[in-house]
């Protein structure tokens, strides 16, 4: 879908992130995941407005709390769905700020979680 110039702020469209930005991105999906003792409804109702706001520093807040090692651990299909989401957001623009492709985004940003590999930066 293309939105004229004029109107991409109306329509909440912003700027791809620096690469500084995206500094402080891979250093909270490096983090520790923060889980809070909320029932679901109320975690998935913040995960969504963290998801809703664009802001790729919540991405990846999302992103690093909802994150399972797929051979460890199980996952509820509302977790994953939201995980899905978030990642789906944060990594084509980790691609565009790593000059990489979108799949090579996706492998990274996955390495940054297990924890495998020294954090990427441009």
């Amino acid at each position: 879908m293309r939105i004229p110039s004029n109107d991409a702020m109306d329509k909440g469209l912003r700027s791809v992130v620096s690469p500084a930005v995206m500094e402080s991105v891979v250093t909270t999906l490096g983090e520790k995941p923060k889980t809070k003792r909320l029932p679901w409804s109320k975690r998935s109702a913040e995960y969504t407005a963290k998801i809703s706001s664009g802001d790729p520093i919540a991405l990846a807040e999302v992103v690093r709390d909802l994150y399972r090692d797929p051979t460890l651990a199980n996952q509820t299909y509302s977790e994953r769905q939201l995980f899905e989401k978030a990642f789906s957001r944060l990594a084509p623009e980790y691609a565009v700020v790593q000059k990489i492709t979108e799949q090579e985004a996706a492998v990274q940003l996955e390495s940054i979680l297990q924890g495998t590999v020294e954090k990427v930066t441009a």
